[in-house]
């Protein structure tokens, strides 16, 4: 009869062993994710990575003009316990500002009563993981006031956080308008 009941205790701490265990599993798998809302941080541009073009000699205003009304937040990336939420107009201003910060280094006044303007509109995002790093791509299209049209694709990889793939992203864009010479020239204009 001992020996019944010395087996029947051992069976029942292996029983609540295997439900503390699977509880603890469900609730590190389900409960744990972390939110995150995505909020553009500068991401540094050095001098050198922009063209020192003469559209930067004349210093007419230009005004930028965010085009994208979708402003519903989504899960752009998603980094083991981690989801990053955001909007394609959310990263669509992101690069209207860094541009305007970089249009100002070189003494181009940005405002919104402008003659001349570039429309700029995210199309379509996407986050890639890899081993080592995480890689964000940007769909942005861009007009100018002179129909000129472009679609620009800026992809960014970093062994950091999804947030700075997209601020990466981001000044990567802004690398590409500020070094296209149809742009330049339209500056120049």
């Amino acid at each position: 009869m001992k020996k019944n009941t010395v087996a029947m205790m051992l069976r029942s701490k292996r029983i609540g062993l295997f439900i503390t265990l699977t509880i603890i599993f469900g609730i590190l798998v389900s409960g744990c994710t972390i939110k995150h809302d995505y909020i553009w941080a500068e991401y540094k541009i050095n001098a050198d990575r922009i063209s020192t073009s003469d559209a930067f000699i004349k210093k007419d205003s230009v005004s930028l003009i965010n085009v994208q009304p979708n402003d519903d937040q989504y899960l752009i990336a998603h980094l083991g316990p981690h989801k990053y939420y955001g909007s394609l107009n959310q990263l669509t201003e992101a690069i209207v500002k860094q541009l305007k910060k970089e249009l100002r280094k070189h003494n181009i006044t940005v405002s919104p009563g402008a003659s001349k303007t570039i429309e700029l509109k995210v199309v379509k995002t996407d986050f890639i993981r890899g081993v080592w790093k995480v890689r964000a791509n940007l769909d942005v299209n861009l007009k100018t006031g002179n129909n000129y049209t472009k679609n620009i694709f800026a992809s960014n990889s970093t062994p950091t956080t999804a947030d700075q793939a997209f601020d990466g992203a981001v000044a990567l864009t802004v690398i590409d308008i500020l070094n296209n010479p149809d742009i330049l020239a339209y500056l120049q204009e």
